[in-house]
């Protein structure tokens, strides 16, 4: 519910996004400010989503020999949240019939929504760029910060036009180095998004920007960075993983595109991990249109991670059930050696 009175002060388009003297000192003041169309309710959260109330557990674990402590933020269990009153409300806003009425400039549209929110969840992360007095208090006094990092490359993947603001935005954040772009990944890490808060994270623990750009699949911003920046095509990861290998697991099939046309590594595999390569990942979640352009760009049946107990992509395929993937690997020879 806190978040909603830090939403009322974010406007996308000012630098910072986040006017703290227009946050509202008490959040039940929105359903005063939209009447009926909000209602308060309470529910039980098991996750942690849009972090309203939540309690902080510390954890310590050892990595590489050295303790490092990892901060969880846990929802509390008496959790209010601000609804819409019915269900018809959305209807009505998203419906074509406000549209054409008095009412059109409340109209919510999906793609204009898309666009709105991840502008204000970007220009929200832009804010901390203070590497060095980044702290847990940061993350807790700031309530809008968990949803903006953990989201914001949803809402920004499912623009699908004019959204020439949001990539402005999105290459402000990666280009941002060792403050909001490293800050980002220490709320959430989409390579560890269950790891909790990490503000012990140093820059030279963080992928590049290409890396989680084609995790996310950020069609517009992979390509941005390669043609623009210059970035590196081999660019990796968790697991010493390549983008290519991410991007092929998730299904990313217009970054794969230009990954392989930008000349990624096909065979490029992480170096001591159980994955293999970007096939056999693919071909592990039925991605047929990835498989197909990894085929093309010659990309070899039997390469995998040290130790893996997959050997080659049909078996990833059958493993997890593809039954599509398989027949198309089969009828090019992949399993001659199964």
């Amino acid at each position: 519910m806190e978040e909603v009175a830090e939403v009322v002060a974010v406007d996308p388009g000012s630098c910072p996004a986040l006017d703290k003297d227009e946050i509202l000192e008490d959040p039940l003041d929105a359903l005063n400010i939209c009447g009926s169309l909000l209602t308060l309710s309470s529910q039980y959260c098991d996750e942690l989503v849009e972090g309203d109330d939540y309690e902080v557990e510390v954890i310590e674990y050892k990595s590489d020999n050295e303790a490092e402590e990892i901060e969880y933020l846990m929802p509390s269990e008496g959790k209010r949240v601000i609804t819409l009153a019915h269900y018809s409300v959305k209807e009505y806003l998203t419906s074509e019939r406000i549209q054409k009425g008095p009412a059109k400039i409340y109209s919510l549209q999906e793609n204009d929504s898309n666009i709105i929110i991840a502008n204000s969840c970007i220009g929200y992360l832009l804010q901390f760029q203070d590497a060095e007095s980044f702290c847990r208090e940061t993350v807790e006094t700031h309530k809008l910060a968990q949803y903006s990092a953990q989201f914001w490359t949803y809402h920004a993947r499912s623009c699908t036009f004019n959204k020439d603001s949001t990539q402005k935005l999105v290459m402000k954040l990666f280009s941002a180095g060792d403050g909001a772009y490293l800050n980002w990944i220490r709320i959430h890490d989409l390579d560890y998004p269950g790891q909790g808060l990490r503000t012990r994270k140093q820059a030279a623990d963080v992928a590049p920007p290409l890396y989680y750009a084609s995790l996310a699949g950020l069609t517009e911003s992979v390509r941005y960075l390669l043609h623009d920046v210059g970035a590196d095509v081999n660019a990796r990861g968790q697991w010493d993983t390549s983008a290519l290998c991410t991007a092929s697991e998730h299904g990313h099939e217009t970054v794969v595109k230009l990954l392989i046309a930008a000349g990624a590594d096909v065979n490029a595999h992480g170096k001591g991990s159980p994955i293999g390569n970007a096939l056999l990942e693919a071909s592990a979640g039925g991605h047929e249109g990835v498989v197909k352009l990894l085929l093309a760009a010659g990309v070899g049946f039997d390469v995998h991670g040290e130790g893996s107990p997959i050997d080659n992509a049909i078996q990833a395929a059958s493993a997890c059930g593809q039954e599509a993937v398989v027949k198309l690997l089969w009828a090019v020879g992949g399993g001659a050696n199964a």
